[in-house]
Parts: structure tokens; sequence; C-alpha cells
């Protein structure tokens, strides 16, 4: 009895001899490729009934309608922000120590974002780098690439989890997030089955705010040793710090603050 079960004994074997078509619908159907998950995974990774694209949300009108609406959702959502030095964030917001913050979507879901300060600090990128839709990513992995005359910068994974969906609106030489009014930018989608316990490693609330306008004043220190003392207005702290100051140094900055 236990053979036919499990397939690995002669009676198995002649049960699926005798009936050929049975055996065919019990095979497990390829598995699809990181391109090929529909990114709205709740419908299956063939998309949802009628999906003409089987799928692929590449070139998807519904993926681009919904994708849209979604996007305006979690930005009307948790409109009241944080300001810490001029830099704000989402009062709902979790954040990791690489400065990417962490927003919940849905039960499973989470939008993923770099914060108003890493962005002013590396300033607008020449190219960007996002994950293909489907890749797992651990906690500290780095998940998107950002370059800046010719330099690389990780910005790391502030959960483990299933790559979802991709912001296609982002641009080069545009910043990544701005640094004042609503910080709701959005870069990447991660599902995971367990986001209660991933959250607890986060910042928040007091937590956050002491985290950042600890960043603030390191960098206030970095900047004073390269350019001197800074003016009482903020002096450099726009939105292209790096880019206004390279003395600062990319493989220093993206070390000390993206912890790469």
């Amino acid at each position: 009895m236990h053979s036919a079960l499990n397939g690995s004994g002669k009676l198995g074997s002649q049960k699926a001899a005798q009936h050929p078509r049975q055996s065919q619908r019990m095979k497990p159907r390829p598995t699809a490729t990181a391109q090929e998950i529909c990114r709205h995974y709740l419908f299956g990774p063939n998309g949802p009934p009628g999906c003409l694209n089987d799928g692929r949300c590449g070139d998807c009108n519904f993926d681009v309608v919904i994708s849209a609406v979604r996007s305006r959702y979690d930005a009307r959502r948790g409109s009241e922000v944080i300001s810490v030095e001029g830099f704000s964030i989402q009062t709902d917001a979790y954040m990791h120590h690489g400065h990417m913050w962490l927003r919940r979507s849905v039960d499973s879901e989470a939008v993923v974002g770099l914060d108003s300060f890493a962005s002013s600090l590396i300033g607008p990128p020449d190219h960007i780098a996002m994950p293909d839709t489907g890749t797992l990513v651990q906690k500290g992995d780095p998940l998107v690439t950002v370059t800046r005359q010719g330099r690389r910068a990780h910005l790391l994974a502030p959960i483990s989890g299933l790559v979802t969906a991709t912001n296609r609106r982002l641009k080069p030489k545009t910043p990544l997030q701005r640094r004042s009014g609503l910080p709701n930018t959005w870069m990447v989608r991660l599902h995971t089955n367990r986001i209660r316990s991933a959250l607890k490693a986060l910042l928040k609330g007091k937590r956050l705010v002491a985290f950042l306008q600890g960043e603030v004043e390191r960098l206030f220190r970095d900047i004073e040793m390269v350019a001197g003392p800074m003016s009482v207005d903020g002096g450099l702290l726009g939105e292209d710090i790096y880019g206004n100051l390279p003395e600062l140094g990319w493989e220093k900055i993206s070390a000390r603050y993206l912890r790469n």
C-alpha cells in the first residue's frame, strides 16, 4: 500500500502505466520563470481568470491599471508625516538601518522605498537596476542597485520575501524620493508570510526618529570635515548632496549610510 501511494514500488508504476491520461494530469506543471510569474500573485502564477498574457506582466494593460490604482491607494494611506531636519517619512512606515522604508500594503505584502535622507544624499542616479519579479530575497541582501558617475551602491532589502512587482515609473536622472512633502515613491513590492515578525526588527516611531536624527547629525559632521562649518539654513543639504559635495566620497557614504 505504501508503494502505491508514493509511486516508488511496482504497484504504483503499474497503475501509472494502465492510466496514462491520469498520469499526465497528475504531473506537476513546469515552474514559471521569474519573468512569467504574475505580480498579482493572489490570482495564481498564470494571472487572473481570462488573463491574455498567461501571467506575464511586462506589457499587460491590466497590470498598468492595477499598479496605478494601488499606488494612489498606498499614497493616500498614512498621509501624516514625520519630519527630521527637513527629511520626511510617513508615520506608518518602518525603517531598515540601510534607509529603506517599508509600509504594509495588504496582510502579506509590503511596499519598499528609499527614504528622503538617503535619496538626497546619493542624488539622482544615472542607472537603476531592479530585481526580477519572482526573485526571492533575504533581509540585508542587495535589492536595488543604483549607479552614479560609474559608481554603484546597493539598496538593501528590509525584510526577506518574494518580489511581486517593481515600480517601472522610476526614471534615471531624477531623485528616488522627494525630500519634503509626501514621501510615497515606492520601488519594490515584497510578499512574505511572516510580515509581523519581520516588522519587529525594523525601526518605527520614536526609535525611527532617533535613528534619523543621529544620521543627520553624523552627516553634518562628515560635511563639516570636508567643507567647513555649515550655514545656519542647512547649507548643502539639498536633493543632491553628493553631487554638490563629491568630496564626501561615494564609497564612504554608501558604506556609512546605506550599510554596503
